[in-house]
């Protein structure tokens, strides 16, 4: 009775040990009552404890022992758990063997053995992969991961979405959702990650039911750490999601729960924190960045190099690429030889333009020698997307500041071929094609990627529309135009990056009509920049204005010169706008002293168009309300 009590006290402390994870101790337990327990039941609970201790060698060495003193049906249990720990330790070939050794009835069981052997890339060779694994959803889904790195991500989505398996819940949920996030089918990503959660599998003990049916746990249960390590690259995704979307607060929801699952370890964390201060203090994101740059040096040293770009820090750039060199090396090659090139061009342009040029014709040389069947599909539109165009844009660049438009159009014109379809590459040719007063050919290009665009740009319409005027078609402009007001009214136009997109629109378009003589219409869409959008002004907009202002005052002089009083009474309406338009200029800028030279030169204005304002009414005889000038205090 006491030795069978003591038995059931010995079990029960090794299972509780076991379930706690304490594997260590239940070894020492189990080895020293060696001779005292049932040998196989010993032999299968110190290869469990080792499996999860990753001591993958004492695990196939506790279950070779098994295969020795075993039968079936126990014998091919064993095997397969001996051939997973040869797995882990990368010894493919003797998996393979093991497997090969387990009777046909129960081969079927073997399917995320023979995966996880394709999956290392160790496959034996000339060996054909097994009939049936087609069916398993481990062989499926290792099917959708090799579409989705070969660039094919709407087969990789619909592989994927096929797969019915509980071990790979996780898996088939980041592959869907990482698929649409590189589709830009950010919604749909965003509803993968959402849906519910998958039943974990059942506990440890529920696993080990008997001694002899200890199990080795599937590698993404082992400890939790896969399953752990997915839902990190989850969160990340979601942020991604939300950073490219444009939604801050969707961000920072997500680096705050990275923050709090991942206790503030991740390198990723670090890296998204720095995304979040980027835009108002560089420093600290270059200061974030460098600290994670060993541990991530992609995408933390490739973003460290583009800010340093973007705030013309151009001797900075090349001291982070210098500084941290064996980081740097990491970095994806053609992205860090794209950079590398970048910055060259601004502290050399001479030697910069030869190799930004060297790698363009290396780039369309890969692709002209591409598969000839087709001038699409996914692998080459990756290469075009993220290898030959931003190349070429940045060759680009060092013709563009030296105003050689024409040398860029030859850039364009040699790479049609391949990147006609690309909407980037339309919207820099159509760039071009205004630069060079060439607005038939621009209006084109503009029109043809505005009708792609989800997300429309502000310059892109006003150059359009400038491109209608100067073609001759006014009311195509004046239509986008009313649009865009319309907008503004009924309150379909939010947000503070639109507000700056349509301030932008306005004045361009403003001072154009303003330039053609088409003055009330003109100052109209400025006071529309400046009033109806509540935006402050600052000295680019008041240069502007200021042009406007003076061109329309050498106009009025030169009608009332005329002396046809029907065109001097036309001016009234445009000197009314006049008037309200610097009364809300003023009062915008009364903080800023006497001393600005923006209300000095208002000012002077003021008196000038109150004079402009006299003259037009005492000279047409007009008997409407004059324009108000109120003196100064």
């Amino acid at each position: 009775g006491g030795g069978g009590t003591r038995a059931v006290t010995t079990t029960t402390l090794i299972y509780s040990l076991i379930k706690n994870r304490q594997f260590v101790e239940a070894i020492e337990i189990i080895r020293a009552l060696s001779g005292k327990i049932n040998p196989i039941a010993a032999l299968s609970l110190v290869g469990y404890c080792c499996y999860h201790l990753k001591d993958f060698f004492g695990a196939a060495n506790a279950y070779e022992s098994l295969c020795s003193v075993s039968s079936e049906p126990d014998l091919h249990r064993y095997r397969k758990y001996q051939a997973q720990c040869l797995i882990q330790l990368g010894y493919i070939k003797g998996a393979y063997e093991l497997c090969q050794l387990i009777p046909l009835q129960y081969q079927s069981s073997l399917g995320s053995l023979y995966v996880a052997m394709l999956r290392s890339g160790k496959w034996p060779r000339g060996v054909l992969v097994p009939k049936h694994l087609e069916n398993e959803p481990e062989y499926i889904y290792l099917k959708a991961i090799e579409r989705f790195e070969s660039g094919d991500f709407k087969a990789a989505r619909t592989i994927s979405s096929i797969v019915e398996s509980k071990r790979l819940a996780l898996d088939i949920r980041y592959l869907e959702a990482v698929s649409n996030y590189a589709m830009k089918n950010y919604t749909r990503g965003l509803e993968c990650m959402d849906c519910s959660r998958t039943a974990r599998r059942e506990s440890l003990l529920s696993e080990i039911s008997t001694v002899s049916a200890a199990s080795v746990p599937e590698d993404d249960d082992d400890s939790g750490t896969e399953s752990k390590f997915l839902r990190l690259k989850m969160l990340n995704l979601k942020g991604a999601i939300y950073y490219q979307t444009g939604e801050v607060s969707g961000f920072k929801e997500a680096v705050e729960s990275l923050r709090k699952f991942d206790d503030n370890k991740s390198p990723v964390l670090h890296h998204n924190l720095a995304l979040l201060t980027v835009e108002t203090d560089a420093w600290e994101a270059l200061r974030r960045w460098a600290s994670v740059a060993d541990r991530l040096p992609y995408p933390a040293l490739s973003n460290m190099v583009i800010l340093c770009l973007q705030n013309m820090e151009y001797h900075l750039a090349q001291e982070v690429i210098t500084k941290y060199s064996s980081a740097w090396g990491l970095v994806v090659r053609d992205l860090r030889e794209m950079l590398e090139a970048i910055v060259l061009s601004y502290l050399d342009p001479q030697r910069g333009a030869k190799v930004l040029e060297s790698k363009s014709i290396q780039l369309l040389s890969e692709l002209k020698a591409g598969p000839k069947t087709s001038v699409r599909g996914p692998t080459r539109d990756l290469a075009i997307k993220f290898k030959f165009i931003p190349t070429m844009m940045a060759h680009s660049r060092i013709f563009w500041e030296k105003k050689e438009f024409s040398k860029i159009e030859s850039l364009f014109q040699r790479s049609a071929h391949f990147c006609s379809g690309d909407r980037v590459w339309r919207i820099n040719l159509a760039h071009v094609f205004y630069m060079q007063d060439r607005h038939r050919a621009a209006a084109r290009m503009y029109r043809e990627a505005l009708e792609e665009e989800h997300e429309w740009s502000g310059i892109m319409r006003a150059n359009l529309c400038v491109s209608y005027l100067m073609s001759g078609e006014r009311r195509k402009a004046e239509g986008i135009i009313e649009d865009l007001l319309f907008g503004v009214k009924e309150g379909k136009v939010k947000g503070e990056a639109n507000g700056q997109k349509l301030k932008v629109l306005f004045l361009v378009l403003g001072t154009m009509y303003c330039l053609k003589k088409h003055y009330l219409f003109g100052l109209y869409l400025i006071s529309c920049a400046h009033e109806n959008l509540n935006e402050g002004i600052d000295s680019d907009t008041w240069h502007y204005i200021k042009c406007c202002l003076l061109s329309f005052i050498q106009f009025g002089l030169k009608t009332i010169g005329d002396g046809e009083k029907v065109n001097i009474r036309g001016l009234r309406p445009a000197l009314n706008l006049v008037y309200k338009l610097l009364a809300a200029i003023l009062e915008d800028v009364e903080s800023l002293g006497p001393e600005s030279v923006i209300i000095t030169e208002a000012l002077f204005l003021r008196e000038a168009f109150g004079a402009f304002s006299k003259a037009v009414d005492d000279i047409s005889g007009s008997q409407t309300s004059r324009l108000v000038i109120e003196s100064e205090s």
